[in-house]
């Protein structure tokens, strides 16, 4: 994995109260649609699942850097989104919050899927971006969930169903 740039002190807390995670996420996507008004935040979803949503939040200072939200089913937790407010991106939030999540379950899927991208990228643009954000998470230790699939695949830089499990990474 590369270095990080930079190192910011963060806190992160574990929400399962749908409405104070709702709240969160729709500040953060205030606070990024107007700091950033040439990405797409305005469609940040900021739903979540009454009885089994999760949201996990890293705080820098008093602000919230960044969110993942997802389901949780016994030791399984299906992320369904993964936000970093992009002047903390390069720093040590996104790790703190996927080992959190994996500090809580037993297996974690996801799709990386860019999201916040400036509106008029081209495609050979976030097909390069897609690639990185795919290599990004393999650094974590997730896989694709389904490597046949892409293996068949020839499209460099798709978005990809990923897994992470616990017991592969137990004895590393």
């Amino acid at each position: 994995m590369k270095m990080l740039e930079r190192i910011v002190p963060t806190n992160i807390k574990k929400i399962t109260n749908p409405d104070e995670a709702c709240t969160i996420l729709n500040d953060l996507r205030a606070r990024l649609s107007e700091r950033y008004p040439s990405r797409n935040y305005r469609n940040l979803d900021t739903k979540l699942d009454a009885t089994k949503g999760l949201l996990y939040q890293a705080k820098v200072a008093e602000e919230t850097a960044g969110v993942v939200t997802g389901t949780k089913s016994d030791k399984h937790f299906f992320a369904r989104a993964l936000f970093v407010d992009p002047r903390y991106q390069k720093t040590n939030v996104v790790r703190d919050l996927i080992e959190s999540v994996k500090a809580d379950f037993d297996e974690i899927s996801m799709t990386s899927l860019q999201f916040g991208e400036e509106q008029n990228a081209s495609r050979e643009i976030q097909s390069r971006r897609q690639t990185t954000l795919n290599a990004f998470y393999r650094g974590f230790g997730f896989v694709p969930q389904y490597p046949d699939l892409e293996k068949k695949s020839n499209l460099a830089g798709s978005t990809l169903r990923m897994i992470w499990k616990k017991s592969e990474h137990e004895n590393i």
